[in-house]
């Protein structure tokens, strides 16, 4: 853990040195237990938004982000943010079924099934997209504009 700052003055540098050694203490002093997996459980089902914005962050969740850091405590989340959040979102850049280069087959039917018949396939890494690039037409889609209020 880093932490930084800086003071013009004998006096600042001392209140700032106070300030850091509390904020070292907050960090080093687990509050919870929780993990990440259980705040979300917590958070999702007061969150008001719309019912297919839901389902999206439903999706999302279940998905991308509870395989990843479900487990991880909210502590180890705080202090270690940057270094985990860029390793998630590195991953989703590489593929977005995060399957870390391994050999694997796109199974379409679950149970029992004929591949051939079936169009299971070899996967193939495709990365998730950004929120920047979620806006970019695909050749040939037409985007509806969104819907925007200016107040005067």
């Amino acid at each position: 853990m880093v932490l930084q700052g800086t003071a013009s003055t004998a006096r600042e540098a001392e209140k700032l040195r106070t300030k850091l050694l509390a904020e070292a203490d907050t960090y080093r002093s687990a509050r919870t237990n929780a993990s990440l997996g259980y705040l979300l459980d917590r958070w999702l089902p007061q969150h008001d938004v719309e019912e297919d914005t839901r389902e999206s962050y439903e999706s999302l969740i279940r998905v991308h982000i509870r395989p990843a850091l479900g487990d991880v405590p909210l502590t180890t989340l705080i202090r270690r943010s940057t270094e985990l959040v860029e390793q998630f979102y590195g991953e989703l850049r590489r593929c977005r079924d995060r399957c870390g280069g391994r050999t694997l087959i796109d199974h379409r039917p679950d149970g029992e099934h004929d591949c051939t018949a079936s169009a299971c396939r070899k996967h193939v890494c495709r990365p998730r997209r950004s929120v920047a690039q979620s806006r970019v037409p695909r050749e040939g889609q037409r985007i509806r504009p969104r819907a925007t209020t200016r107040s005067t």
